[in-house]
């Protein structure tokens, strides 16, 4: 299990540290702006409220993570560590993600139509929202809640 953590954080940091440009946009990269991330060593982090779940993550780091519940049904784990000098942040899982439901015509006739917010029970929250690939959501998830990170954030390729 540790193995596949470690490889799991390397790739998620890869990911985010260094977008990968599709056949349209490849670059001649300068091999100095693509420098492996420095990092000493990995550290054991747990969920510290329930122990939910254990991982690796860099020593070093400011690393915060656990369970998230929104609702009795609604649990959202994540895991965010920032690199000592700020310019990499690992973010695995998020915990303000609602629940999402696709737009059909009973939603439609009630109001609830794409991009709309509702309580889904039970404390719960949901949004109306097409089905789209991981691929997408993740580009527009990034670009939304990054934006106020990163200022010039900017989105140059995708893979599935």
């Amino acid at each position: 299990m540790k193995s596949s953590t470690v490889s799991l954080l390397h790739l998620a940091v890869l990911l985010l540290a260094f977008p990968i440009p599709n056949n349209a946009q490849v670059r001649t990269i300068n091999a100095a702006s693509t420098a492996p991330i420095a990092v000493s060593g990995y550290t054991g982090f747990s969920d510290p409220i329930e122990q939910a779940f254990p991982m690796q993550v860099p020593s070093g780091w400011k690393t915060v993570g656990g369970l998230a519940r929104r609702a009795a049904l609604q649990i959202n784990p994540f895991v965010r560590s920032l690199s000592p000098d700020k310019r990499t942040y690992l973010i695995i899982g998020e915990p303000t993600l609602p629940g999402y439901v696709p737009p059909n015509q009973m939603r439609n006739t009630l109001g609830y139509r794409e991009g709309k917010m509702f309580d889904s029970g039970l404390g719960g929250l949901s949004m109306v929202l097409h089905s789209m690939s991981g691929t997408e959501f993740a580009r527009i998830y990034g670009q939304t809640t990054m934006q106020g990170l990163c200022t010039n954030l900017r989105f140059t390729g995708s893979r599935e």
